[in-house]
């Protein structure tokens, strides 16, 4: 039965990212140093501070690492002015065993979170694994879908690690040519 619900969700997302061809493939990343684009080959650097500086000055106790979240913001390409509302944005995450999907929550205000921010679509990294590979489909009356895959994300469990991915993403209108 399981089997048979991550099939048709597995199928659903293919089928979406078959849009692309129509829309904006545009997008950029900030990250808290965990995800890297796709077809980013570099090598991140090794960090060589020691366990005692990373500790928050607690001398050797940990307050443990944050837990994993994304903000997606989602402009118009032609008029570069932000989306609010009305858009869908679904967030995928694909692992070795387990794919889940989150439906993305708007944050129209500040509502004093720190892991929020205001005008985006908020949804956590929930699929439970070191590591997994997210995708985002964004679709909005009036507007080619946005699809992007193949995010790369790792867990960073050092003390006080930022988890956060921060995404832009341009939506084309539809009946214009844009970038």
């Amino acid at each position: 039965m399981k089997l048979s619900v991550l099939t048709k969700i597995l199928s659903i997302f293919l089928l979406t990212l078959t849009l692309q061809a129509c829309g904006d493939g545009s997008f950029s990343i900030s990250t808290g140093n965990t995800a890297t684009p796709p077809d980013d080959q570099s090598e991140q650097e090794d960090d060589d501070s020691s366990d005692d500086e990373n500790d928050g000055g607690n001398s050797g106790v940990c307050d443990g690492f944050g837990s994993p979240f994304i903000n997606v913001f989602v402009y118009d390409s032609t008029s570069g002015e932000l989306i609010s509302g009305n858009a869908i944005v679904d967030i995928f995450m694909i692992g070795e065993d387990k794919t889940k999907v989150e439906h993305a929550v708007h944050i129209v205000a500040d509502d004093n979170d720190l892991a929020t921010q205001t005008g985006a679509w908020y949804a956590p990294l929930s699929l439970n694994s070191a590591s997994f590979e997210v995708g985002v489909t964004v679709s909005n009356e009036g507007y080619h879908t946005f699809v992007t895959r193949g995010i790369n994300f790792e867990v960073n469990t050092q003390c006080l690690a930022d988890n956060s991915v921060e995404l832009t993403a341009y939506v084309c209108p539809l009946g214009t040519n844009c970038m």
